[in-house]
């Protein structure tokens, strides 16, 4: 994923706007329970980096705040789903990079 921000050039020197927020899809809704047990979610980062909007859904978001000009930031994301006997989770990785055009 690249996220692209406006430079100008002033004197000598380069003014760049920062990378605004941008969302991130998360989507856990495939997972089913063999016994149609009711599923609960659980979506983590463990840097603080992403605001899941909606940690315990099946379909959620992640913010990236605004970074600057030359950013490229990674995260591990983690789903737990769970019904009333067992969980298993999974953790994928997101990069971001913020780059000037």
């Amino acid at each position: 994923m690249e996220v692209n921000a406006s430079c100008q050039d002033t004197s000598y020197s380069s003014e760049c706007a920062d990378c605004p927020p941008y969302t991130i899809l998360l989507d856990g809704s495939g997972t089913m329970d063999l016994d149609g047990d009711v599923l609960s979610f659980s979506w983590e980062e463990a840097t603080g980096g992403l605001q899941i909007v909606t940690p315990n859904a099946a379909v959620t978001s992640a913010i990236v705040s605004s970074q600057a000009v030359s950013t490229t930031l990674n995260f591990e994301v983690s789903l737990e789903v769970s019904d009333c006997e067992q969980s298993d989770s999974d953790l994928t990785s997101v990069t971001y990079s913020c780059v000037s055009n």
